[in-house]
């Protein structure tokens, strides 16, 4: 067997999403970057077809696979980590509360499965259903992996549509955003190029949730620098002390 090249490393995270939940924008962020991100794959039916949708617009995205999709389909998370994508983990078999013992296995063997297919570890995690009290999600914050929600939901698993799809992305489309869509349904793959078109047209730029929570913590420690500085402005004036 040949062996594979030698891929990117996974970007860093913050410190400060170690173990903590992404969820909620920081208010007031502005910049036009968006977070598109993949669960439940990879697919060997549409996976691809989205890859190229999203080289073709020079778009990046993350993709939350499943361990027990991955075997034979190792392919497709080398292609993705080649181009610039990011993976992580969404559990072995997608169960919404297993127990202790076994959320502990699921996660381990999704880790193994991921690592022996781009070389390294995935650095987030997102839970089933993005269901945060459970044991896997427990796994993975003692782990310190981010775990990553969304602010917007295509609801591609329920309708099915590719109009549908679109429309809901598109409705859900803010700066700071983090989309959720699942890459294993027709409807979705036919909905991306059309996504990115439109999302490219807007002045948006579609990159990666490690890079997204990079630009969150920024925002967030100039947003509170600079009210710290207000408020102490505010209190020397009402204190009658000129500043220096």
């Amino acid at each position: 067997m040949l062996a594979w090249p030698a891929l990117p490393a996974p970007q860093k995270i913050p410190a400060s999403y170690r173990g903590k939940t992404m969820l909620n924008m920081p208010v007031g962020f502005t910049e036009k970057v968006i977070a598109l991100t993949f669960d439940d794959g990879p697919n060997p039916a549409t996976t691809p077809s989205i890859l190229s949708a999203l080289r073709r617009y020079r778009a990046k995205a993350t993709f939350y696979v499943v361990g027990g999709m991955v075997h034979n389909r190792e392919w497709i998370l080398r292609r993705a980590a080649a181009e610039g994508h990011q993976i992580g983990n969404h559990t072995f078999s997608h169960h919404a509360r297993p127990p202790m013992s076994r959320a502990i296995t699921e996660i381990a063997h999704t880790d193994a499965r991921i690592k022996g297919a781009v070389g390294y570890l995935p650095t987030t995690f997102r839970p089933p259903f993005g269901i945060l009290n459970s044991a896997t999600t427990a796994v993975e914050r003692s782990k310190g992996s981010p775990i990553v929600l969304w602010t917007g939901d295509s609801l591609d698993w329920k309708y099915k549509n590719a109009d549908m799809v679109y429309r809901r992305v598109m409705a859900n489309a803010h700066p700071g955003g983090v989309i959720l869509m699942h890459d294993i349904h027709p409807s979705t793959m036919q909905a991306v190029p059309r996504i990115l078109a439109s999302l490219s047209l807007r002045g948006y730029r579609c990159i990666t949730i490690p890079e997204m929570m990079v630009k969150w913590d920024e925002f967030s420690a100039k947003r509170a620098a600079t009210l710290k500085a207000k408020a102490a402005k505010a209190t020397m004036v009402a204190t009658n002390v000129r500043p220096k």
